[in-house]
Parts: structure tokens; C-alpha cells; sequence
């Protein structure tokens, strides 16, 4: 029986044992920055008035969207508290 759960179990810890070593020899660089000129470079191209616009539309997405979770997490931990509350 050891034997048929090692055969099944044994890629999987295979991998897990990679996936450990892997990430304890990870080495990260100390000053790397996100270069985000490439993916901006479109919006560069267009008129001042133009860049301006897309990046006001961008930051108010955003600023929408931290709004939205926050939203969402207050209203989850509402109804936590109103499910304590209940028992």
C-alpha cells in the first residue's frame, strides 16, 4: 500500500521539493526598476492635451477602482459583524 501512495503522491512532491529550492536560491535584484516607458509610449506620442486626458482618465480609473474595493470590503465586514451578531 506504501508503495501505490508513494507512485501517486511522489511527482507532487517532486515539484513542490523544486518549487521550494527554486524559490530559496531566488535571487532578486536590490535597485531594479519597472521600466513603464514602453508600455506608455502610444499615449507619449499623442498631443499634450491628449497624454493629459488619457493619464487624468487613467489616475480616475484607478482612484474608482480602490474606491469600489474598499467599498466592497466594508460592506463584506458589515454583514461578518451582522453574522457574529446573529449567534
Amino acid at each position: 500500500m506504501k508503495a501505490l501512495i508513494d507512485t501517486i503522491l511522489n511527482p507532487l512532491l517532486f515539484w513542490l521539493n523544486n518549487l521550494r529550492d527554486y524559490l530559496t536560491n531566488a535571487d532578486v535584484l536590490p535597485s531594479y526598476q519597472l521600466n513603464f516607458s514602453r508600455v506608455f509610449a502610444p499615449i507619449t506620442a499623442l498631443s499634450p492635451a491628449w497624454a493629459m486626458f488619457v493619464s487624468n482618465v487613467m489616475v480616475m480609473i484607478f482612484i474608482y477602482a480602490v474606491l469600489f474595493i474598499v467599498h466592497n470590503g466594508k460592506d463584506s465586514f458589515a454583514k461578518f459583524v451582522q453574522s457574529i451578531k446573529f449567534w
